[in-house]
C-alpha cells in the first residue's frame, strides 16, 4: 500500500501528473540521461526537440526543454524512448523499467498505460478502432460534414478531459449535435428541430430504407452516441 493511502492523504489529478513529470526530472532527465555518453545525449537532446517541434538550443537542458506541462512531458519520453532505439538494448530496458516505475508510483491512477514504446490511454486503442478511426472515415465525405465537425470537436474535448475535467460537458453537447445532425440526414430534414423520442423513432421505425454502403456507417454512429443523446436531453429536463 503506498504512503498516501496507509496515512489516508487526498492527491488530485492535477497534483498527481505533477508528482509525475517531477519524478521523470529526477529519474529520466536527471539521473538516466547524463549517465549516457556525450554524442549520444546530443541525439537524444535533437530528435526531444523535433518531435516537441521546438528548436533545438546548445544551453537548454532537457527538463527545461519539455517543460512541466504533463501531457508534453508523455510526447517527450515517447520521443526520448524512440531515439533509443538505435543503441543497446541494455538501455532501451532500462528506460522501459523508469518509465514503468514512473507509472507505478503515482498516487493515483493516471489512466495511461506504457505499450510499445508509446503512451496510451487505458482502453483508447480498441476505442480508436471501433468508435473513433471508423467513425471518422466515412464522415470525410462531404455530405457529413455538419456531423464531423461537431464529432471531432467532442473527440477533442474528451482528450482534453483527462485534464481539464470541466470540459466533460462539452463532449456530451458536442456529441449530442452530432447524432442531431446525422437525424437530419438520414431522416431528410435537415431544417427541422428533432427531439430525442422523435428522432429515435424516425431512426427506427419511419427513416426509409438507406443504401447497403450507408446503412451500416449510421448504424454504428446512431448506437455509439443514443445514450450520448438520452444523458444530454434528460439533463436538459432538470
Amino acid at each position: 500500500m503506498k504512503f498516501n493511502e496507509r496515512f489516508n492523504i487526498e492527491v488530485g489529478a492535477e497534483e498527481a501528473q505533477q508528482r509525475f513529470v517531477n519524478r521523470a526530472y529526477n529519474e529520466l532527465y536527471l539521473s538516466f540521461f547524463w549517465d549516457l555518453p556525450d554524442n549520444q545525449r546530443s541525439k537524444i537532446h535533437k530528435g526531444v526537440a523535433s518531435a516537441l517541434g521546438d528548436r533545438f538550443q546548445h544551453n537548454q537542458t532537457l527538463d527545461k526543454l519539455v517543460g512541466q506541462d504533463f501531457l508534453r512531458n508523455l510526447h517527450a519520453i515517447e520521443a526520448f524512448y524512440g531515439e533509443l532505439n538505435q543503441y543497446s538494448s541494455y538501455q532501451q530496458d532500462r528506460a522501459i523499467q523508469i518509465i514503468r516505475g514512473l507509472l507505478s508510483k503515482s498516487e493515483i491512477d493516471l489512466g495511461i498505460d506504457w505499450q510499445d514504446g508509446k503512451f496510451y490511454r487505458k482502453g483508447a486503442k480498441l476505442l480508436d478502432e471501433a468508435l473513433v478511426n471508423d467513425s471518422l472515415h466515412w464522415l470525410r465525405d462531404k455530405s457529413y460534414e455538419s456531423v464531423q465537425k461537431p464529432f471531432e470537436k467532442g473527440l477533442k474535448h474528451l482528450l482534453e478531459a483527462h485534464v481539464k475535467q470541466d470540459q466533460l460537458l462539452d463532449v456530451i453537447t458536442d456529441m449530442y449535435e452530432a447524432v442531431e445532425a446525422l437525424a437530419k440526414i438520414v431522416t431528410e430534414r435537415p431544417n427541422k428541430d428533432l427531439s430525442l423520442a422523435t428522432a429515435r423513432c424516425l431512426f427506427q421505425k419511419s427513416a426509409p430504407p438507406m443504401p447497403t454502403k450507408y446503412s451500416s456507417r449510421n448504424t454504428s454512429i446512431t448506437q455509439m452516441n443514443f445514450a450520448t443523446l438520452n444523458r444530454k436531453e434528460n439533463r436538459n429536463q432538470l
